[in-house]
């Protein structure tokens, strides 16, 4: 796995010091990296994970798994972050291959002080077949010794607007192999959205494997008016 690759694919650079993002095992970077850099007004996707969740505090080992299929000749990539005053914690895992990465926590995370409470954590499919368009999949996080994930399992959801908005709607329906989104309901509707304060929701395991999100909302402009935008976002379960 090359972690720098990695990091680039998202405007991001390891940090200094002991414990600084890097190669870990053949499909596992880890480490501190360097805050945010700006990017542009939209969604982003913090947290797609299959339920239940594990207490991670209590274990010193978890599988990070997924569910989806990944098509031929695509990367897949789990990614955790968990940002606090003190450091910007990432890692990523290579799911491609494998349905399956060992995450040892005593390695890097709680030596670190990372929480293991707090943590995003989302996967994303890059396929060549269709460049410049993200496939989000659900991940989750399991005891070695345990059963796998279910397929039909509820997932839960945690996104942000990147800048506030008013007049915000999820909505969610199908996605074809071409990633054509067709909404066939309304799962939130909130009057107003800050960064500050992430939408989470529960989507059901009865929504198909396949599955997009659309979310319209308004923002404002340089001139300080409100004007319309909408996101659409695939999905693999």
């Amino acid at each position: 796995m090359d972690c720098g690759a990695v990091l680039t694919m998202d405007n991001q650079s390891p940090a200094h010091g002991a414990s600084s993002y890097g190669r870990r095992s053949e499909e596992r970077c880890e480490g501190t990296i360097r805050e945010d850099q700006a990017g542009s007004v939209g969604v982003a996707i913090l947290r797609l994970e299959v339920l239940p969740r594990v207490d991670l505090t209590l274990v010193k080992t978890v599988t990070i798994t997924r569910t989806a299929d990944i098509p031929k000749g695509a990367s897949a990539i789990a990614t955790i972050l968990e940002r606090t005053a003190q450091h910007f914690y990432r890692l990523d895992a290579a799911l491609d291959k494998a349905k399956a990465v060992a995450w040892p926590l005593d390695d890097v995370a709680k030596p670190l002080g990372v929480s293991l409470t707090s943590l995003d954590l989302v996967g994303r499919i890059q396929d060549p077949a269709q460049p410049g368009q993200t496939i989000f999949f659900p991940i989750a996080l399991r005891q070695p010794q345990s059963a796998g994930p279910s397929e039909q399992s509820d997932l839960a959801l945690r996104m942000m607007l990147t800048a506030p908005a008013r007049n915000v709607s999820v909505s969610v329906g199908r996605s074809d192999l071409s990633n054509k989104c067709t909404v066939d309901r309304e799962l939130l509707s909130l009057a107003s959205s800050s960064p500050s304060t992430p939408i989470e929701l529960t989507l059901p395991a009865a929504i198909p494997r396949m599955f997009c999100i659309e979310v319209t909302f308004s923002t404002k402009n340089l001139d300080g008016k409100f004007v319309e935008g909408s996101t659409y976002l695939s999905f693999r379960k």
